[in-house]
């Protein structure tokens, strides 16, 4: 299965992600979620889904875990290496990249499948990289510049 995304880390398995944002009044507002028993706050990601493509398969991960609809990137923003805690990897933890894209966030919905299991909350771009546990993730939230919408002819 090719990807046109440059894989940074090709041997290990395939996740996909989001990075949620608007435009707040003092600049990036990114949504960050988490499991309500869990310390570190992250973005919706998720594995791969038969018969859908990258960008399908984010943008469901995107409604499911934070009830949010948008606009995505139509390719990659960049990736990283994701291992699961302890905790949450019940058998075995495996690293995986999770190649994600940015989503213009268009709807926040008051009610999502995984709502009863996770948290949302909006928050300023310079705070959110504090917010998640160490590794790239921070680098990729703290570069993070959304590719401006074209002009309408």
């Amino acid at each position: 299965m090719g990807h046109p995304f440059q894989r940074q880390w090709p041997a290990v398995d395939i996740r996909v992600g989001v990075l949620p944002y608007r435009h707040g009044t003092l600049g990036l507002d990114l949504m960050l979620i988490r499991r309500r028993d869990h310390p570190y706050w992250s973005i919706p990601k998720g594995h791969l889904m038969a018969g859908k493509g990258l960008c399908e398969a984010a943008s469901i991960e995107a409604y499911e875990e934070a009830g949010i609809r948008g606009e995505l990137s139509a390719a990659p923003i960049g990736s990283y290496l994701h291992v699961k805690s302890a905790k949450q990897a019940m058998f075995y933890s495996e690293p995986v990249e999770v190649i994600l894209f940015a989503m213009q966030v268009h709807e926040t919905l008051p009610r999502w499948p995984e709502m009863r299991s996770r948290e949302r909350e909006w928050v300023a771009q310079q705070q959110a990289g504090q917010r998640v546990a160490p590794g790239k993730l921070v680098n990729v939230i703290a570069g993070f510049l959304p590719v401006p919408a074209l002009e309408p002819q």
